[in-house]
């Protein structure tokens, strides 16, 4: 292939058959070992960007690309609570479950992780703005 900039230059191509292609740090265990994805690896990276929001940082990190698909495809990541103690237990549950290690146990769809949310998110408003009861004075007698 042609560089269309410089024909006299070669350019490497852009995908390589067999090769893994995403990037890695937002890349679910079944596509870093090479398995075809379906919309859970969307699901997937969701929650990588969840629990970034969550923790300030990367569930997984690696000095190269290939240190850190080996710790996607066996390890867990640091559970978000450990990382920011004020995040909700439920939310948590929620950021896991989009990175579960087996895709069948993720959300089936970005719809379906976006509903999840959205009942967090309406809880919590729900108790914030609930009224909270008065108890009547007792009558002294």
């Amino acid at each position: 292939m042609t560089d269309p900039r410089n024909p006299r230059r070669e350019t490497p191509a852009l995908t390589i058959e067999g090769q893994v292609m995403g990037t890695p740090a937002y890349m679910p265990p079944e596509q870093a070992v090479g398995v075809p994805v379906d919309a859970r690896a969307d699901v997937y990276a969701l929650g990588v960007i969840l629990y970034e929001c969550l923790t300030g940082t990367l569930p997984y990190s690696g000095a190269t690309a290939v240190e850190l698909l080996r710790q996607v495809k066996l390890g867990a990541p640091t559970p978000v609570r450990e990382i920011n103690p004020t995040v909700s237990s439920r939310l948590e549950r929620i950021c896991l479950r989009a990175m579960a290690r087996h895709r069948e146990d993720r959300y089936a769809t970005a719809g379906d992780l976006a509903d999840e949310l959205e009942q967090w998110v309406a809880a919590r408003e729900s108790r914030r703005t609930a009224p909270v009861p008065v108890q009547a004075p007792s009558s002294g007698s």
